[in-house]
């Protein structure tokens, strides 16, 4: 789930802060930037990492489908181990 905290902590990885609510007017920086995103700058943020974060839902679902590589990889080496391939 995307919310108000990436975005900030995108545009400001450096920085710490305490968000309440969900609600950028309740903000606490813990070390301020010297120029805080605006709420604009924060909701353009979030639009951009939702679309980000939408884009890869083929390769969440795809992962989720089939087991891990190192899963595949032991079946095939019991299945060759065994000769039950």
């Amino acid at each position: 789930m995307i919310d108000i905290s990436n975005a900030i902590n995108a545009l400001h990885p450096e920085n710490s802060f305490v968000l309440r609510n969900n609600d950028y007017s309740q903000i606490e920086w813990v070390n301020p930037p010297k120029n805080p995103a605006t709420l604009e700058q924060v909701n353009a943020k979030l639009k951009d990492l939702q679309a980000e974060y939408d884009a890869l839902q083929y390769q969440r679902d795809r992962a989720l489908a089939f087991p891990s590589w190192q899963e595949q990889l032991d079946l095939q080496y019991w299945d060759k181990k065994n000769g039950t391939k």
